[in-house]
């Protein structure tokens, strides 16, 4: 009898949660998110040289300079708003053609698509930037 019991109140309880369940919209968790497209040159600041092997950063996401400087970065990361830094840092020393300070650089990337109105803030992209590295 307190099996039979059980199993009734089990199934009750399972119906009354599961129409509750459906009769409103889901809650969503999450964080938002927007897409950085990021390109530009590193330089030396004295003589405007190109400086490969430098790492620039956003959002968690790193790239390397290549031989003429260049960086290109895509990134999904939490919205940056009106703050976003490039980390800009000399991680292989003197092997690129001398030492550089690390810096961090403020950018103002536009937006350029709508994200889907949840938690997507849309694609924000700035180009040619030329960030200027002092030696140490």
């Amino acid at each position: 009898m307190t099996r039979l019991f059980s199993k009734i109140i089990c199934v009750v309880v399972g119906a009354v949660l599961g129409a509750a369940a459906c009769g409103e919209d889901a809650v969503e968790y999450g964080m938002p998110q927007a897409r950085y497209k990021i390109d530009g040159q590193v330089v030396a600041a004295v003589g405007s040289q190109p400086v490969q092997g430098i790492q620039i950063g956003l959002g968690g996401e790193t790239v390397i300079t290549d031989a003429s400087g260049n960086f290109s970065l895509d990134v999904q990361t939490f919205p940056c708003n009106d703050q976003c830094q490039l980390e800009v840092k000399d991680i292989d020393g003197a092997d690129n053609g001398g030492e550089f300070q690390d810096k961090n650089v403020a950018i103002n990337p536009t937006k350029t698509a709508e994200g889907d109105g949840d938690w997507d803030e849309g694609t924000f992209e700035q180009s040619d930037i030329e960030v200027q590295l002092d030696e140490v």
